[in-house]
């Protein structure tokens, strides 16, 4: 979650007035979207530090309306499997989905790895599922009314420092 949800109420506030001091927007941002101005350069460090992908179940879709417009089309996107009848239920839903995918990429290229997510919560199945494969670990979840900060983004090179050279 790289933006802010805003609430009803503030979403109307930012149609008018536009987004808050320190955020941007875009021409043709959906659902009122915006990111903290300092994006790019977070962006550029956290690239220095991870091989950062995008897993979001809106697929291939996030690159002309998200991805594009904030300069981060360079990044890859995960594949999220589509739900299926036979798909295990602990296993269903988005974010049991997209834990299956990131634990495939995973195990076919093992290194300590970071996610970012605004549905993970504490103990949930996924979370689970990824602390099986044995790797070292770093759990975001951003507020969804927040999105992704500096607090964050320190967090995340914090992690990647104590790891280099580990894989």
């Amino acid at each position: 979650m790289i933006s802010p949800v805003p609430s009803q109420a503030h979403k109307a506030q930012v149609r008018r007035n536009g987004p808050p001091t320190g955020f941007r927007t875009w021409p043709g941002a959906i659902y009122d979207m915006y990111v903290d101005d300092r994006l790019l350069d977070w962006a550029e460090k956290l690239d220095r530090a991870y091989d950062v992908v995008w897993s979001s179940a809106w697929g291939e879709t996030l690159l002309p309306v998200v991805a594009k417009p904030l300069g981060l089309d360079h990044w890859p996107i995960l594949s999220i499997p589509l739900p299926s009848d036979d798909s295990p239920q602990e296993t269903s839903g988005p974010l049991g989905r997209k834990a299956q995918a990131i634990a495939e990429h995973l195990r076919q290229d093992p290194r300590p790895f970071a996610w970012c997510d605004d549905f993970l919560t504490r103990g949930s199945h996924p979370q689970s599922t990824l602390r099986t494969l044995g790797l070292p670990y770093l759990f975001i979840r951003p507020s969804s009314r927040r999105g992704l900060t500096h607090t964050h983004v320190e967090k995340l090179l914090e992690f990647a420092h104590q790891q280099a050279g580990s894989y």
